[in-house]
């Protein structure tokens, strides 16, 4: 397990006393949802033709990231559509026994691998291994959305510091 990650005081990251955790269903801070939408949410039962534009996944919400899911397949994986606003972000995290890829979709911003801050922009692809710490903010000007696949494990998604 981690440790509290001075990191989370980085003036890249925001510092917060929230705990983030994934569920089956959804993303939750401290027990209270996050901004997400589900209603675009396929499944193997709804899955189709399984061709979708991942730009079709894109809201936003002025009061922090939104969170879209693009399908879910318990136990195997998760898709997902993060949706930042300029100066938003996703805090500082770890997948500790999950691959983490996205795909930015549209903007720029700066992701953090370890102690290490990266600019990423629209098109570009970012490989997470396994308990890598990053995080991912929209230091852009404009919106800044990325298509994240996650495999699961029994630790999902944990919040460090």
């Amino acid at each position: 397990m981690y440790k509290a990650n001075p990191l989370v005081n980085h003036p890249c990251m925001t510092e917060t006393s929230h705990t983030y955790t994934e569920s089956a269903i959804d993303f939750r801070i401290n027990g209270v949802l996050m901004p997400s939408d589900h209603s675009k949410q396929l499944t193997p039962t709804t899955l189709g033709n399984g061709v979708y534009d991942p730009l079709d996944f894109r809201t936003f919400n002025a009061d922090g990231a939104n969170v879209v899911r693009l399908y879910h397949d318990d136990p195997d994986a998760s898709v997902v559509v993060w949706n930042l606003e300029p100066g938003q972000e996703n805090d500082v995290h770890s997948h500790l026994e999950n691959l983490h890829v996205f795909y930015v979709l549209e903007g720029e911003g700066s992701y953090l691998r370890d102690e290490t801050f990266v600019p990423i922009r629209a098109g570009q692809i970012v490989v997470i291994p396994r308990q890598q710490l990053h995080g991912i903010r929209n230091t852009g000007t404009g919106r800044l959305s990325y298509m994240a696949v996650t495999t699961y494990g029994p630790d999902g998604y944990v919040r460090v510091g």
